[in-house]
């Protein structure tokens, strides 16, 4: 689990000083562009959400933008739109204004917008729902939508067509829908407040493994893949930037900086204070470079350095053929790579704040290619490996179940509990 060691205090002067910070778990922010094959216009969504911190007022961002993906396709088919909310604890319904008083709030594609905070007294571990009612300009061709995990009990409901209604104040005995394969949140909220600051307050950038979850049969804190589970264990408030598929050069190499730094103000808006990035395996998939890799996490840095945000990398997992004694099928230079990229994270401090050592808790002791198998009783070999199901079979969902055990976290930003290298805190 990642915990929390060392408090971050945002620059003073009026200009960098965020009044406002991420107090929740089981929020994200657009990720994908999804088409809209029968040219809807109108959403319903309910999705649950956990407060970390006590809270006396809540507002929430949404984005009409994919935050991660290339920059030449973040406006492709999208359409401005109209978000009307409700906030629901269970048994009382808030209605959310917006800045200009209305309780519908526009955004153009491209853009983010805040609501204006609701009146909530709120307790940290207290389980919200928000309702959401989207209407879009004109019938989109894509739709930008968020995603805490891809394969578990969302607990929401989540309705697309042209002639839906307003229901944002009264929920009513609402479906709750478990979906087995693609679950997803179409309008993405991100939760924070202004009457408490917590010190720390993090965006996963992960992939399936380590954010997405995608292969995970069950919820842990509420949460799928291993760095939100840590999180949301130590009761950090956190978002969710992450995809099954996703790699660094996915993030930074189309387009410019510039370009990327427009797309992460939405953390900065959020009040992140620190991103926790575990991505490499998919990018030994195309081929990447350790070089290139490191350098893509040392720009990455620049951008978020700018926003008074700092980047946490983690070192990079094995990844195997299924019979974890070789590399993925078609791939001849993963094993180097990664062991020159891990050096290079372990020789620079990650990029200067201290990294996650994930490499330590998953690969094997003596061989650091190949997973480590003495926390896989009763797993064979061949389901050991990215590629036939490591997700859904035995480290990943034990990971975050320690409670008290020692962090594999190098450095001063974050600490305190973390992932354990015993075989015993995973049991």
């Amino acid at each position: 689990m990642l915990g929390l060691k060392l408090g971050l205090e945002l620059g003073a002067g009026s200009n960098n000083k965020i009044s406002r910070r991420q107090v929740a778990s089981r929020c994200s922010f657009p990720l994908k562009l999804l088409t809209n094959t029968n040219s809807y216009k109108q959403v319903q969504s309910i999705t649950y959400f956990y407060l970390t911190s006590a809270v006396k007022d809540l507002s929430f961002t949404f984005g009409n933008y994919n935050v991660t993906g290339p920059s030449s396709t973040d406006l492709t088919g999208l359409s401005g739109v109209t978000y009307r909310l409700g906030l629901w604890d269970g048994v009382t319904t808030y209605p959310i204004y917006w800045p200009n008083g209305s309780r519908d709030g526009y955004i153009p594609a491209g853009q983010i917008l805040t609501s204006k905070p609701v009146a909530f007294n709120g307790v940290a571990g207290q389980k919200l729902w928000l309702i959401k009612y989207a209407v879009f300009d004109a019938a989109p061709a894509t739709f930008p939508y968020s995603q805490t995990s891809s394969n578990q009990q969302m607990n929401c409901n989540s309705v697309w067509g042209n002639a839906l209604t307003d229901w944002t104040l009264s929920p009513g005995s609402f479906t709750q829908n478990t979906r087995a394969t693609g679950s997803f949140d179409i309008c993405p909220c991100i939760a924070i407040s202004s009457s408490t600051r917590p010190p720390v307050a993090v965006a996963v950038l992960g992939d399936s493994i380590s954010s997405d979850g995608s292969g995970d049969a069950a919820l842990i804190a509420g949460e799928q893949g291993w760095a939100k589970r840590g999180l949301a264990y130590s009761n950090i408030p956190h978002i969710n930037l992450g995809q099954s598929g996703l790699a660094m050069g996915h993030v930074m190499g189309p387009g410019t900086d510039l370009a990327r730094s427009q797309r992460l103000s939405s953390l900065r808006a959020a009040g992140i204070t620190h991103v926790l990035c575990p991505l490499s395996n998919n990018d030994w998939s195309t081929g990447t470079t350790a070089a290139t890799l490191y350098g893509y996490f040392t720009s990455l840095k620049s951008i978020l350095s700018g926003m008074r945000i700092k980047l946490i990398p983690c070192t990079s997992i094995p990844k195997t053929n299924a019979a974890n004694n070789g590399q993925a099928s078609g791939e001849t230079q993963t094993f180097a790579q990664r062991a020159i990229f891990n050096g290079l994270i372990q020789s620079n401090n990650g990029v200067g704040y201290g990294y996650y050592d994930a490499a330590a808790i998953a690969q094997d002791s003596v061989n650091t290619d190949y997973w480590r198998t003495d926390l896989y009783a009763g797993s064979s070999t061949a389901s050991l490996s990215i590629v036939s199901g490591i997700r859904s079979t035995s480290w990943q969902q034990k990971v975050g179940r320690c409670h008290h055990c020692p962090s594999l976290y190098k450095g001063k930003e974050l600490g305190g509990r973390g992932l354990s290298s015993r075989a015993t805190d995973y049991a």
